[in-house]
């Protein structure tokens, strides 16, 4: 997968999650570069009028329920959400669930953009890969920690908090029109240790030619892009007093390397940014969004979105009735 990979993502989870198990389980962990605690960080989201994000959606908590339910084909819809279920049982008595989406072009959007409908076909196998990996990864921190803690007590106790390891995967459409398809993918992760991890992913497609479009491209400026983001950073999360010189050197990387995660919607320039990615952990998931009210000559005429679409006629959701199952490993 592009951008932070998943596989990753995982790996940091469990590493931290098993070096915990040595040490003293339940720590909560400090963060350097920003001044404040998780607590003092959900006041200020509170104080700003956000959400305070928990582990796990309801809309998440809602579809778990919900399985094996499935919607019929929309008028007008253009792409198909299906949800697979993948397990694994690292000891007996013990299985870890977890699910994954794919996304695929309705027949006649697919004949439509026939190379849209192959790229996603592509993305499709890379998240089934990452699933199956990320929930055996699961299957295999499980195991570990059987054998890393000695004193009996502790062990049964953490083995039956970690029995809600998993690895959930899901896509949201975000934009679908002959100049851009975008599509999110955000994963959740937690194979033990003080908390769980999560990323979201952008997938900004050509749909004629079904290529990646990059910041790059949609940008009109895109050597000032570096100042830009920051001062919107700075501007947008100024009670998290971050630290100028880190979030230089991390948006000089992020750009270095184009794994920019963004969506150019009815608003503007929408940009996420995952938990590490400009700062620590307790800071949460960060997103800015450079408008065209204040930034109207940002984007390249092409790319602006002036009607805001209506997403959800254009997505028919399934689940896949089936669960794939995965043998324990270790990244």
């Amino acid at each position: 997968m592009k951008k932070m990979s998943v596989k990753k993502l995982i790996t940091l989870s469990a590493m931290l999650a098993l070096s915990m198990a040595f040490t003293a389980c339940g720590k909560k962990e400090s963060e350097e570069g920003l001044n404040k605690s998780p607590e003092a960080v959900e006041e200020v989201k509170e104080e700003k009028g956000e959400e305070v994000k928990e582990e796990k959606t309801e809309e998440v908590k809602e579809e778990e329920n919900t399985a094996g339910e499935k919607e019929e084909a929309k008028e007008g819809s253009l792409v198909d959400i299906i949800r697979h279920k993948v397990s694994c049982t690292p000891v007996e008595d013990v299985t870890l669930k977890g699910f994954y989406d794919t996304i695929e072009a309705e027949a006649s959007y697919g004949e439509k953009y026939p190379e849209l409908a192959a790229k996603l076909g592509e993305i499709n196998e890379e998240l089934k890969k990452e699933a199956l990996d990320g929930i055996a990864a699961c299957g295999g921190s499980y195991q570990d920690f059987e054998t890393a803690v000695e004193d009996p007590a502790e062990r049964e106790s953490l083995l039956e908090a970690y029995k809600d390891m998993t690895y959930e995967s899901e896509i949201s459409l975000k934009r679908a029109d002959d100049i851009m398809f975008s599509f999110t993918v955000s994963s959740y992760s937690f194979t033990g240790g003080a908390h769980p991890f999560q990323a979201s992913v952008s997938y900004n497609l050509d749909p004629k030619s079904g290529k990646e479009i990059s910041l790059e491209d949609v940008v009109g400026d895109y050597e000032n892009i570096h100042e830009l983001i920051k001062g919107e950073v700075l501007k947008e999360y100024a009670d998290y007093e971050l630290d100028e010189d880190t979030l230089d050197d991390s948006l000089a990387m992020i750009i270095k390397d184009k794994t920019f995660n963004f969506i150019v919607n009815d608003e503007g320039l929408y940009i996420i940014f995952n938990p590490y990615d400009i700062a620590p952990y307790a800071a949460g998931d960060l997103s800015i969004t450079l408008s065209y009210e204040d930034y109207p000559d940002l984007l390249k005429e092409e790319y602006v979105l002036k009607e805001k679409e209506d997403l959800e006629s254009m997505v028919t959701k399934s689940t896949d009735e089936a669960t794939e199952e995965v043998e324990p490993s270790s990244y």
